[in-house]
């Protein structure tokens, strides 16, 4: 009244109130409700308040519905969630009515899941008939709740068995917008054995209704019942009626309604997962470690002498190239017959001079084949940078070419390199007077735009992303590919490979932990949901980053192969 007096403005204010059996809206396309239209107006002698006006005060109102007195209690929390264990008046479940669940459990540790919808601004009461045993029963909207969530303290509503009278939970939606309702009830005590029931299991019975408030929306072009100014209360909802608060000073109503609730997976006998040790998969990750470790010591020695068949001298003297500060690197094609059997001759063009050496090979442990990498050292003197090359091979081999997909030399004392990329098959000829040529560039501030254009950057991105799409590239991977001189073999490529893939696969295992069908798990959300997939994807690639750059250093700590 205060509000009115100082809205109108007047110091005497008129209310009428009346309230109507016969709804003076029954054209209006909605099914008759169970309660009369009260409708309320307010006056001064200069103005009459417009229903389309807001109040900051609420008009409160208790609309009644057929209720029986005999018994009850009532209750003043304002939690969400309260439980009526007397006197709770809503629709006792008939067998004809389709709002009614009929169930059984067969084993304490059994959940039973149901789902529905509950309108905006309304409340959902839940009302249990028939309780063989005693349950606990856990209630959210929106998100589908876990089953941890039925530990935790205060977090579900007990409905005891041998009541006289029904035992009502509600929930409140303070959205404007329906949320789906979920409803999990599983046996109260998880020791108590269900052997004195017999083969049909514990059974229980529980209907669902939903109450709400609705008020006479005066908007144009379109006139219409609507809620979404006006909140149903918990307090008095069940027991006095319905107690509704409205922001308008307008026509009223309420209504109740059953809704249905359907079963998520009626006979999914889902047990709560105990996180406890499995030991053969402890076991079985400690043999793949193991046998990751045997793995890396036994191929060593391989490693360590890989470059060492190679012999290398000077093709005009047959001199020895005796071991100095210059490391070359030759990779081959990965294509078929990209290697070869015979020895390759390199030719220098350097101040008007021309150097020649030649790398012979073991005929019968060949080293020339597809996907590897050559390395050995020479003397500065012999290579001095920057140099033009030519490159072919003798008339020992079987076939009449091979595939060179790159060659880099690198100054140790300089640190400078000079990369050449042919990606071309090499045949024999004579000495060709045309060498190519390619800058050089210093290994601290080397730069990927500084040795490669922006096409080949762009295919050599497509190869690298596709290879590592089907996680085969460190494997078949050249022996050693790319301009730094302390590139990572195929060998030690696969090592890392593995460590990543071991923790990645660990990580997943963790996250998902035990395996249920998506139809059974309490929380189908992290199988489907983009948000969690693309988190757990950020986490294996941050992991992934950190194993790569422990991985790169261990290996560059422990020299396993001196390629230098």
């Amino acid at each position: 009244l205060q509000e009115l007096r100082r809205r109108l403005p007047s110091d005497e204010v008129l209310l009428s109130v009346r309230s109507h059996k016969q709804s003076q809206y029954w054209w209006y396309p909605e099914q008759e409700s169970t309660t009369q239209v009260l409708v309320v107006n307010a006056y001064t002698t200069n103005a009459i308040w417009q229903k389309t006006q807001e109040i900051l005060e609420p008009f409160q109102y208790i609309s009644k519905l057929k209720m029986n007195f005999s018994a009850g209690e009532t209750f003043s929390d304002e939690s969400n969630i309260q439980i009526f264990p007397r006197g709770i008046d809503l629709d006792d479940p008939e067998e004809d009515v389709e709002n009614v669940i009929h169930d059984n459990v067969y084993s304490p540790s059994e959940v039973r899941m149901y789902r529905t919808e509950l309108y905006g601004h309304s409340v959902l009461g839940v009302t249990f008939t028939q309780a063989d045993i005693d349950y606990h029963v856990l209630m959210r909207m929106t998100n589908v709740p876990k089953l941890e969530d039925m530990q935790v303290l205060d977090s579900t509503c007990r409905v005891r068995t041998g009541g006289q009278q029904p035992t009502t939970i509600l929930l409140r939606n303070r959205c404007e917008k329906s949320r789906p309702v979920y409803i999990y009830l599983r046996a109260a005590n998880l020791t108590e054995p269900l052997s004195s029931f017999d083969q049909n299991g514990a059974y229980f019975a529980f209907s669902t209704e939903i109450r709400s408030c609705r008020i006479w929306n005066y908007a144009r072009p379109e006139p219409s019942w609507q809620n979404f100014a006006c909140m149903p209360e918990m307090n008095r909802s069940v027991y006095f009626g319905i107690h509704c608060k409205c922001n308008f000073i307008s026509d009223f109503d309420a209504d109740a309604m059953p809704i249905i609730a359907l079963p998520m997976n009626l006979k999914c006998h889902l047990e709560r997962p105990v996180v406890e040790p499995n030991y053969q998969m402890i076991i079985f990750y400690i043999c793949i470690t193991i046998s990751g470790v045997v793995y890396i010591f036994f191929n060593m020695k391989k490693i360590s002498d890989w470059d060492r068949r190679l012999y290398v001298e000077q093709y005009i003297t047959s001199d020895p190239c005796y071991r100095g500060d210059m490391v070359l690197r030759f990779t081959f094609g990965g294509r078929y017959n990209a290697g070869t059997s015979a020895n390759i001759i390199f030719s220098f063009k350097y101040s008007n001079e021309i150097s020649q050496i030649i790398v012979y090979q073991d005929p019968i442990y060949r080293t020339f084949q597809r996907n590897c990498t050559i390395s050995f050292r020479i003397c500065r003197q012999l290579i001095p940078l920057p140099s033009a090359i030519v490159i072919r091979h003798d008339n020992s081999g079987i076939y009449p070419h091979f595939f060179c997909r790159s060659i880099i030399i690198s100054d140790i004392v300089s640190e400078r390199t000079q990369y050449f990329r042919f990606q071309q098959w090499v045949r024999k000829s004579h000495l060709d007077p045309y060498h190519k040529t390619d800058k050089t560039f210093p290994h601290s501030i080397t730069a990927e735009k500084l040795s490669y254009t922006w096409k080949i950057r762009f295919s050599n991105a497509m190869e690298g992303y596709m290879g590592n799409w089907y996680l085969f590239q460190p494997i078949i991977g050249p022996w050693r590919f790319g301009t730094d001189r302390s590139a990572f073999c195929r060998w030690e490529r696969s090592c890392i490979f593995m460590a990543k893939l071991f923790i990645s696969i660990s990580i997943v295992i963790i996250f998902f932990g035990r395996t249920e069908p998506i139809a059974c798990d309490p929380s189908p959300r992290k199988y489907n949901d983009i948000d969690v997939v693309v988190w757990l994807c950020l986490v294996c690639f941050l992991v992934s980053c950190f194993i790569q750059s422990s991985m790169e250093l261990f290996l560059r700590m422990i020299e396993i192969y001196d390629f230098l």
